[in-house]
């Protein structure tokens, strides 16, 4: 039986929240007082997405994979906490942990949906509390995801 994986979550080393503020205070750090610089600034570095991943690096991720028998969680993440955008040496990329859920603890896609992300929230804060994960982008793939006919199809591949 083959292992089915469903989506990637990704990690990021901080919030939203955080990174809007350092990307601000990184842009008025370059424009000094000059209002119509920092505008192009802004503009610029939206557009092109170079600088600013400097800051909100996608640190590791959450593989969501269907088995026989459950979905299996695995959190990989590298060994160092920080890694520089420019550094000459790849990030080495692990597995850190891996949890675990039953296909008979739902009965509805929404009680999927809502298990998947407490799963998914439960293995990274554990783990690392201050990481990041976008659940937002994680809600709008779930309501696509018919759990029901998923579980039905990864039971039959078991039989032989």
């Amino acid at each position: 039986m083959q292992d089915m994986q469903l989506f990637i979550v990704p990690i990021y080393a901080m919030s939203k929240k955080n990174f809007d503020k350092r990307f601000e205070s990184h842009v008025n750090h370059l424009s000094s007082n000059d209002e119509e610089n920092k505008q192009i600034l802004m503009k610029s570095n939206f557009i092109s997405r170079i600088k600013i991943w400097e800051f909100n690096q996608i640190i590791g991720y959450v593989k969501v994979i269907a088995t026989n028998s459950i979905f299996r969680f695995e959190l990989w993440l590298d060994e160092k906490r920080r890694n520089r955008i420019d550094s000459v040496k790849k990030p080495e990329i692990r597995l850190l942990d891996t949890r675990y859920l039953n296909y008979n603890c739902c009965s509805s896609n929404a009680e999927w949906q809502s298990q998947m992300v407490s799963k998914i929230n439960a293995v990274v804060s554990h783990t690392f509390p201050r990481f990041y994960i976008d659940i937002d982008a994680l809600q709008n793939i779930l309501p696509y995801i018919k759990f029901d006919e998923l579980i039905i199809k990864m039971k039959s591949k078991s039989c032989p």
